[in-house]
């Protein structure tokens, strides 16, 4: 029986999501299920609860191309 792939939908604009850059330099998001980015927050919160996270300088913004 093949394994039914879950359903990977676009980050909410404002959540939290992965990426991670290529060896050959491209950045890619990684696929999160609903379920999966909320665990994500969860453990955001927990990690930053005594030292909290700070956004990058903009000159680090990176820019998702659509999809």
């Amino acid at each position: 029986m093949k394994k039914k792939m879950p359903k990977v939908e676009r980050v909410e604009i404002g959540r939290l999501s992965l990426v991670r850059e290529t060896e050959d330099g491209r950045i890619q998001q990684i696929g999160l299920t609903e379920e999966q980015s909320k665990m994500l927050q969860l453990y955001v919160a927990v990690i930053s609860e005594g030292n909290p996270l700070l956004a990058m300088n903009e000159k680090y913004d990176l820019k998702l191309k659509n999809m």
